[in-house]
């Protein structure tokens, strides 16, 4: 009971109002007993008036935060009842993504008047927060009786979204990752090592003919004449450009604890951001698959642009399972090879070995990148560091 302490000074009262009707005084004892026994009756009455004239919301200043940025929740109670209110006890709510100044407070209301409750809060993980009421409660004018106006039970009725900004953390051009990455799609060497280089769907990368004289000795695929014993030439150099693939992977990370599990989280996302920032500074192209509303949504990034355009997008993103393939089906499906792909994942299951050997079977090269350390034997794996240096993981 959460009026302990008010009811057993109350009940001590009528005590002392029984011993003074029956020892001192009658007349005056029964006027005090009376008014003991009916004054709870009469502010729990009040109480429940105010309580159904009692309205709140709940908002928010900013909707986009970065990280460490401050803004300022604000709940605001309104009375329309034409008495002043009892205490009204308010709990505020932030989740992981905050720090939060303050979540408790008091209030009463003077006769249909409004009073704003404002609470400080700081960014601090990237990604999808939530802020709110939690609860919400009135106790009567004697403190005997509390009655729950709200209690928030996942229905995020007086709650509000406030996206968290990732960073782009600076990595250098040098970063081991990129440059194997950036090595297997030389276009310089798959024009000498390779018959074709296939996008996805299994179409061709290079168009050839047979040599005409006239044609410019450097297009000669010497190694793709050899295989035909004829001259052959590369027709368009536009689609010779192999393309770099790069897969954000949705399941998210199992730590049992809430904050290192969004913190192991934060990595993998600002660790591609990261890899994004430098490919486009190369002027090399990323085809990124990332699951977002609840499907597989591609984006082109060559630019920082493209980077900050997706920067922006991560927040408003949150890590969970949902209904989809591990990867793509345009890259799980794909009929030929593509490339190279680096996954970037929370969770190296088993399921997502399976396909990434697929991949493997096809003659893709796939890179997996990871936050924290794992049993699986992956090939080609890589951790992200602190600073966001890409390790090869042995």
């Amino acid at each position: 009971m959460r009026n302990k302490k008010a009811v057993a000074e109350y009940i001590i009262c009528l005590l002392l109002a029984v011993v003074y009707l029956i020892f001192l005084d009658g007349k005056a004892g029964m006027f005090i007993l009376i008014a003991l026994i009916t004054a709870p009756i009469i502010s729990v009455l009040i109480t429940l008036y105010a309580k159904s004239k009692l309205e709140f919301s709940f908002g928010t200043e900013k909707s986009v935060l970065g990280k460490g940025v401050k803004t300022n929740g604000v709940a605001s109670f309104s009375s329309g009842a034409f008495l002043p209110t009892p205490f009204i006890t308010v709990e505020l709510f932030a989740d992981e993504h905050f720090y939060c100044n303050q979540k408790n407070f008091r209030l009463a209301l003077k006769p249909k008047t409004e009073r704003k409750l404002s609470t400080e809060l700081t960014g601090l993980i990237c990604g999808k927060g939530r802020t709110g009421i939690y609860s919400v409660s009135i106790s009567d004018y004697l403190g005997l009786v509390t009655f729950d106006v709200y209690t928030e039970r996942g229905l995020m009725e007086y709650s509000k979204s406030i996206g968290i900004i990732p960073d782009i953390p600076d990595t250098s051009l040098k970063n081991e990752l990129i440059k194997s990455a950036c090595a297997v799609i030389s276009s310089e060497d798959a024009e000498e090592s390779e018959d074709t280089v296939h996008t996805f769907g299994g179409n061709p990368g290079f168009e050839h003919r047979e040599y005409e004289p006239g044609d410019p000795i450097k297009r000669i695929n010497w190694k793709l004449s050899s295989k035909y014993d004829k001259l052959m030439v590369r027709l368009d150099e536009g689609t010779a450009e192999a393309k770099q693939y790069a897969v954000l992977d949705f399941m998210p990370d199992n730590d049992p604890d809430k904050v290192t599990s969004l913190y192991n989280e934060e990595r993998i996302t600002e660790g591609l951001l990261a890899f994004s920032a430098v490919i486009s500074k190369l002027g090399k192209e990323l085809i990124l698959f990332i699951p977002f509303k609840d499907g597989w949504q591609q984006r082109s990034i060559k630019t920082m642009d493209d980077v900050y355009e997706l920067q922006f997008l991560f927040s408003d993103f949150e890590y969970k399972d949902i209904p989809l393939s591990r990867l793509p089906d345009d890259v799980i499906n794909g009929e030929s090879k593509v490339g190279v792909i680096t996954l970037f994942t929370n969770s190296p299951d088993a399921k997502l070995l399976s396909v990434s050997d697929t991949l493997i079977s096809k003659g893709s090269v796939v890179f997996t990148a990871i936050s924290v350390p794992t049993t699986m034997d992956i090939p080609d794996l890589w951790i992200i560091g602190d600073d966001y240096t890409f390790t090869k993981y042995i």
